[in-house]
């Protein structure tokens, strides 16, 4: 669902070549690209510092460690979350050394170490990042090189997953289950999932809200098997399907952003039984949005959506609401005054944090020690961060795992810290860090 008509065609050359199944060198892109073989229209790139510390010496490695781009030790240089971000990082590594710095990337929806070019019969390092970021065409050729020159070939004609992976992808192989992925998704390929319905799936794009067709059915179909799904199976991605998707992926233990890629269609494949443990319809609060004339009124991420309505019914059961307020203040670092009362934070990104009141049976707003219960549920959960609480009753939840830059996990307001109960709440949010659930109707 992915990949184009171009990028099809792709693989299918390179499978000819390496004289392959096309659908389990389809399978093996699919999953190691993590859905995405392509961020905002860029060839995805990972930085390795400790490959770039490695291949400088003196001044050079001294300047690269001051500015935090090379260590002796891997995965202590982070990788920026946006890829623009990666590629403005990888521009400051290469004023420091090019070469170093492109053979310090692993390029492509294969994650290829550019430090192979060499081996991979590339004229230069410069000549494989070209080839990586051409096309996605390019990515797949540049991955079938390095399953060629590792010997990898033959475990993948013979389709032995586990091997493949071990090989490919390291020790971490198990841990992050890429061999019964590949084999779902080459399951799905030769079954013709991904292929006959590219067309059907959206634009030959991840299925998404808004796709419409054969793809969509049979992902209806498998979700109504699951018992997450109780719609019609109309072919049509709306919001129920879009809120099964969500719930499958929290329960599957990935991504939650309901849209559906190959890791999401590995799952749902290879998921063995039906679950009763997710929260139901019945048990999912209302959610609206007010305030929806100020200036920057975008809404907040499905994930935030259908986690907070679970959140809430969890926490309260049945008859509450959440009411989310948008705001206007503009994007982090541009100028402008907020128009809104209340905002979504952005962090770059967008939609990633909401304001809300919650709402009693009766029509009041929930406040101080029982909001709180709300704020440390979310954090017990690892839903996020947390903020409690705004001038009247008002909760603040993002979804990153890791606080921003000079940002906290939890932390508490003004208003909050003014009330008799201020220093309850703050302890209540403290707990939930650390993973102590508060009193709820339902786990």
């Amino acid at each position: 669902m992915i990949f184009d008509n171009e990028a099809l065609a792709g693989i299918r050359s390179e499978a000819k070549r390496l004289g392959l199944e096309w659908q389990a060198l389809a399978a093996v892109a699919e999953v190691e690209s993590g859905g995405r073989p392509l961020w905002d229209g860029l060839c995805p790139i990972r930085i390795e510092g400790h490959y770039f510390d490695k291949r400088l010496s003196g001044a050079l490695r001294a300047r690269a460690r001051e500015e935090g781009l090379a260590h002796p030790k891997s995965g202590m240089v982070k990788n920026p979350r946006t890829m623009a971000g990666r590629y403005e990082m990888l521009k400051r590594m290469m004023d420091i050394d090019g070469v170093a710095a492109l053979e310090s990337c692993s390029w492509g929806l294969g994650q290829v170490m550019g430090a192979h070019w060499s081996a991979l019969k590339y004229m230069s390092a410069d000549d494989l990042a070209e080839e990586a970021k051409g096309s996605v065409s390019g990515q797949i050729r540049l991955m079938g090189r390095f399953i060629e020159g590792s010997g990898l070939k033959p475990l993948l004609k013979a389709r032995d997953w586990v091997e493949f992976a071990r090989r490919y992808n390291g020790p971490g192989h198990a841990k992050n289950k890429y061999a019964p992925k590949m084999a779902a998704a080459y399951d799905r390929f030769m079954r013709g999932w991904s292929d006959e319905d590219q067309g059907d799936a959206g634009g030959g794009a991840i299925i998404e809200r808004g796709s419409r067709g054969i793809a969509v059915e049979k992902l209806q179909e498998r979700l109504a098997e699951l018992n997450y799904y109780k719609g019609r199976i109309d072919g049509d991605f709306g919001g129920g399907t879009e809120a099964a998707v969500m719930d499958f992926q929290r329960d599957a233990g990935i991504q939650v952003d309901g849209r559906v890629g190959p890791v999401t269609l590995a799952s749902l494949t290879g998921w063995s039984k039906p679950t009763g443990t997710k929260p139901g319809k019945s048990e999912q609060c209302e959610v609206v949005y007010k305030n929806q004339h100020a200036v920057r009124n975008r809404p907040v991420t499905p994930y935030l959506e259908v986690t907070l309505a679970a959140a809430v019914g969890a926490v309260y059961g049945p008859g509450f609401r959440a009411e989310i307020y948008s705001g206007g203040q503009p994007r982090k670092g541009m100028p402008g005054k907020r128009t809104g009362s209340v905002r979504h934070d952005d962090y770059g990104e967008g939609g990633r944090a909401l304001d809300a009141w919650v709402v009693n049976k009766s029509g009041g707003r929930v406040t101080g020690p029982e909001l709180a219960r709300l704020g440390q549920y979310w954090l017990a959960k690892h839903y996020g961060g947390c903020g409690l609480e705004m001038a009247g009753g008002g909760i603040h939840l993002d979804e990153w795992k890791t606080p921003p830059k000079g940002g906290g996990m939890f932390w508490t307001y003004a208003y909050s810290d003014g009330q008799s109960w201020g220093s309850t709440v703050r302890q209540m949010l403290a707990q939930g860090k650390d993973g102590v659930m508060p009193k709820v109707q339902s786990a």
